[in-house]
């Protein structure tokens, strides 16, 4: 049950909801011009 199995959108439980979180505040930060220098969200990528 790892891997983006609740990437759908329909069922984000916890964790699931926190790499969505994640996404999208990187996403944000992308169109701002701001690169989080995380090494933990660069070995978590989730694919679109």
């Amino acid at each position: 049950m790892s891997g983006d199995e609740g990437a759908e959108g329909a069922e984000l439980k916890g964790p699931d909801l926190a790499r969505a979180a994640l996404a999208r505040a990187r996403a944000a930060a992308r169109e701002k011009g701001l690169s989080p220098g995380s090494p933990r969200n660069r070995s978590r990528r989730p694919d679109p």
